[in-house]
C-alpha cells in the first residue's frame, strides 16, 4: 500500500505528543512545517504504530487523522495550502485523486496552465516592477522607452504594461 493511502494506526497519547513535537505550531491560519529532515522534495514521513506492526505513514495524514479522525480508504489528504510540509489541519482535506488535480488546475500550478506574471519561469519582471511602471507612466515620470532600458524588457511589454493589455493580474 502507497504511503498516501495508508490508513494510520491508533496512536497513543504519548505518540500523538511526540508527533506534535515534529511540527513547527503556529497561528491557526499559518502553515505549520514539519520540522524535521525530509529527502529531496518529498512528503514528510513518521513511523507509527507498534515495532511489530510498525508502519511509515504521511504526516500530514496523521496530522489530518489526529485533529480530524480517519481518512476515508483511497482518498488522498490535500493541502490547501499547497505546502507539501504543512501539516496544519485547517489546511487539510480529504479528497481524491481527481479531486486534487482539479484544485492543482483552479489555483494555476497545473504543468500545462499558463504561468502568468512573476510565476513563470521565463518573466523578467515582477510583481512590483509592473505596478512601478503603470504609475510612473500614470505620473508622466518616464517614457515607455526609458522604462523598458531601465528595466531591461522590450518597449512593446512596456507598452502592454501600461496600457493594461500585459500583466492583467496586476492591479
Amino acid at each position: 500500500m502507497k504511503n498516501w493511502s495508508k490508513p494510520i494506526p491508533p496512536m497513543t497519547e504519548k505518540e500523538i505528543a511526540r508527533f506534535w513535537e515534529k511540527v513547527d505550531i503556529r497561528g491557526k491560519d499559518e502553515c505549520w512545517p514539519w520540522n524535521r529532515p525530509v529527502h529531496g522534495h518529498e512528503y514528510a514521513k513518521i513511523g507509527v504504530g507498534k515495532r511489530e506492526n510498525r508502519s511509515t505513514v504521511l504526516a500530514h495524514r496523521v496530522a489530518y487523522t489526529i485533529t480530524n479522525g480517519p481518512i476515508p480508504p483511497h482518498l488522498l489528504c490535500c493541502h490547501s495550502c499547497d505546502t507539501q510540509l504543512c501539516c496544519n489541519p485547517a489546511h487539510l482535506w480529504p479528497g481524491t485523486d481527481g479531486d486534487n488535480m482539479q484544485d492543482k488546475v483552479k489555483k494555476g500550478r497545473s504543468r500545462n496552465a499558463p504561468q502568468k506574471g512573476e510565476r513563470n519561469p521565463r518573466a523578467k519582471l515582477n510583481n512590483k516592477q509592473v505596478r512601478w511602471a503603470r504609475k510612473a507612466w500614470e505620473t508622466g515620470e518616464y517614457t515607455q522607452r526609458k522604462m523598458a532600458d531601465m528595466l531591461d524588457v522590450s518597449e512593446s511589454t512596456i507598452h502592454r504594461i501600461v496600457r493594461g493589455e500585459g500583466w492583467t493580474h496586476v492591479k
